[in-house]
């Protein structure tokens, strides 16, 4: 397991916690060239940065969980100065630094504010809560996985959750921002913890 100390700022996925302060607005009203699944341009709070020494895409795989009809393409990131800040708000994340090769399978992705993310397709906003169900498959890339256990977590308390951190030989540990039904910055997040079928 690695210790987990950044803090958590704007757009960025932070090793410490996911957050994501983000607005999708109709149509194109700002030109960021960020689009979200429905084609609403973002408006990160931090710049995204492209830097392929940290982002790279895994061929043709893709995330796909067919209990909330999501499929979208699969990119690989990794920390950055303790930070995962994925390039876009319309795919998800492998993170190659975090767990080992026959360990757990890190995955991050964005949610949004106003938008929607591949995050949202796995959030109950009003409810506070993951969506998915206990049992719900989910595929990255070639391999299947089945929801254990879900977790709402602070941000501020994701750094010392051992066990969402620990690493398991074929664990999945998924992880959005958890938006809130104020429609203000998320200050949780979702974590979906599943094991490979």
């Amino acid at each position: 397991m690695r210790k987990l100390t950044s803090l958590i700022t704007g757009a960025a996925l932070v090793v410490a916690g996911l957050g994501v302060g983000a607005l999708a607005l109709p149509g194109g009203a700002e030109q960021s060239g960020l689009r979200d699944l429905a084609g609403n341009t973002v408006v990160p709070d931090l710049p995204i940065v492209d830097d392929p020494t940290t982002v790279r895409q895994v061929g043709d795989a893709r995330l796909r969980i067919p209990s909330v009809d999501l499929d979208v393409r699969l990119g690989e990131i990794r920390t950055r100065n303790g930070v995962l800040n994925p390039p876009s708000y319309d795919g998800a994340y492998l993170v190659r630094d975090l767990g080992t090769a026959d360990g757990t399978t890190f995955v991050v992705m964005h949610s949004l504010r106003g938008g929607i993310g591949p995050g949202n397709a796995v959030i109950d906003i009003p409810g506070g809560r993951v969506a998915l169900e206990p049992g719900a498959l989910i595929e990255v890339g070639c391999t299947t996985f089945r929801l254990t256990e879900t977790h709402v977590v602070a941000k501020t308390e994701l750094p010392s959750r051992a066990d969402i951190w620990q690493d398991v030989p074929g664990r999945l540990a998924l992880m959005t921002c958890l938006q809130n039904a104020r429609n203000t910055p998320s200050t949780a997040n979702a974590v979906i913890i599943a094991e490979q079928i």
